[in-house]
């Protein structure tokens, strides 16, 4: 996944409400399955990143580009964010 596509993909999921915040929640609901793409920032530490990496299982990893900071602005947050996911559409299994 190229950049801008993910750039669109992080927008479409904030107006949708399907852009999930913080480590420990996406780890949880990336072990779940429920997550479609989990992406984390470039200054994430190592043992997040290979935390990530052993439960990706479907879901689509994409090392961001950018530090925490930016990765927060991206998400139209005021703050850090060093992990964000996006859940799956719950309407495409039926």
């Amino acid at each position: 996944m190229e950049q801008k596509e993910f750039v669109k993909a992080i927008s479409k999921a904030i107006s949708e409400k399907k852009l999930i915040l913080g480590t420990e929640t996406n780890l949880k609901m990336l072990s779940a399955g429920k997550l479609e793409i989990i992406a984390y920032s470039e200054n994430t530490p190592e043992a997040v990143k290979k935390r990530i990496s052993e439960k990706l299982g479907n879901a689509k990893e994409y090392p961001f580009s950018g530090n925490n900071i930016e990765l927060g602005e991206l998400s139209k947050r005021p703050h850090r964010v060093s992990v964000v996911g996006i859940a799956k559409d719950e309407k495409k299994k039926k």
